[in-house]
């Protein structure tokens, strides 16, 4: 997946979100960066600066959920399913805890989800994404985040 910053996203902020996901390598529970581009291009092309991450086949929460009601399929992603992301994204920032960092953005959209069945929801793997807006500070709490999940 190739992440280009959005509109109006000042290189600081693009800079600083290439610099946390370089101190989150091997954190289990936050999306890993595979490779980035400084915008820079020799073939005279203009190119935006880039990040490159690893692949989440079902997207975030939100496209998973979207897609299984498109389906017809809504009724797979049950309560267990809720927790278990919900205890994906607690490991994720408590990842980035240890490295002194909250994540500042806990939403549905910066969630996403690497492995889903519905038969077992215990494996459900799911991965933080987005931190740009990360900051030195406490540990988010989940309670908020539960919730619009459950609204989705």
């Amino acid at each position: 997946m190739v992440v280009y910053p959005r509109p109006g996203l000042a290189r600081e902020r693009f800079d600083f979100e290439l610099t946390m996901l370089k101190r989150a390598v091997g954190c289990k529970n936050v999306v890993q960066l595979l490779g980035a581009s400084s915008g820079k291009s020799t073939l005279k092309t203009c190119m935006a600066p880039s990040l490159i991450l690893e692949l989440a086949p079902h997207g975030s929460i939100v496209d998973l959920i979207d897609t299984l009601e498109f389906e017809g399929r809504r009724d797979e992603f049950s309560l267990a399913h809720v927790d278990a992301v919900i205890k994906e994204v607690e490991n994720g920032l408590d990842q980035l805890q240890k490295l002194g960092y909250r994540h500042n953005d806990l939403r549905p959209q910066n969630v996403l989800v690497f492995f889903f069945n519905r038969l077992w929801p215990e494996k459900t793997r799911a991965k933080l994404c987005d931190l740009e807006d990360c900051a030195p500070g406490p540990r988010e709490d989940t309670g908020a985040l539960h919730a619009a999940i459950l609204a989705l």
